[in-house]
C-alpha cells in the first residue's frame, strides 16, 4: 500500500483534548501520532485512521480535524523561532571563538603564561559548538519539521463502531 496509516483509537471523547483546553488534543494523544508517523518514511502520504466507539456528529470530526492540524502547526512554528534562534546563536558563538583565538595569538606575544592557552581552548570550544550545531542539531529540527508539516496535512478519517 503506497499509504502509511496511523491507527487511532477513541474510546473516551475525555481522552482526546488537553483537560486545560478543549480546543487542543491532549498532549498523550499528539505524542502518540507522532511517534508512530517517525517509523514512516517522509515520501510516503499518511492517513490517520480514528477507531471511535463512541459517535462524533459532523461538526466534532471537524473540529477534531482542526485541532490535529493546528496541533502540528504549533509544532512547527515553534520549531522554525527554535531554528532561527540557533541561527543567531551559532553565529555568536562562532565570531566568539574567532575573537577568542584571536586574543589568544595576541596575547601569546605579551606572556607565555596559562592565560592565551585559556583562549585558545575557549575559542576552539566556541567554533566546535557552532559547527556541532549545524552538522548535528539543525538536521535533526529539520526532519522534525518535515514529519510534523506532513501531519498537518496529512488525511484524517473516521470510522465508527460499537
Amino acid at each position: 500500500m503506497d499509504n502509511n496509516i496511523i491507527r487511532v483509537d477513541i474510546d473516551n471523547k475525555e481522552d482526546i483534548y488537553n483537560k486545560f483546553n478543549n480546543e487542543q488534543i491532549s498532549e498523550e494523544l499528539g505524542d502518540y501520532i507522532y511517534n508512530c508517523a517517525k517509523m514512516f518514511p517522509m515520501n510516503k502520504k499518511m492517513i490517520i485512521y480514528i477507531n471511535n466507539s463512541v459517535i462524533f456528529s459532523d461538526e466534532e470530526k471537524d473540529q477534531l480535524v482542526d485541532a490535529i492540524r493546528e496541533y502540528y502547526g504549533l509544532f512547527v512554528r515553534k520549531q522554525m523561532f527554535y531554528t532561527k534562534f540557533n541561527r543567531l546563536k551559532r553565529v555568536v558563538l562562532f565570531l566568539i571563538g574567532i575573537l577568542l583565538i584571536a586574543l589568544s595569538d595576541s596575547f601569546s606575544h605579551i606572556t607565555e603564561f596559562l592565560l592565551p592557552e585559556l583562549f585558545l581552548i575557549a575559542g576552539w570550544v566556541a567554533i566546535w559548538e557552532a559547527v556541532y550545531s549545524i552538522l548535528f542539531v539543525d538536521n535533526k529540527v529539520k526532519l522534525e519539521i518535515k514529519k510534523a508539516r506532513q501531519l498537518s496535512n496529512c488525511e484524517i478519517k473516521f470510522k465508527d463502531y460499537k
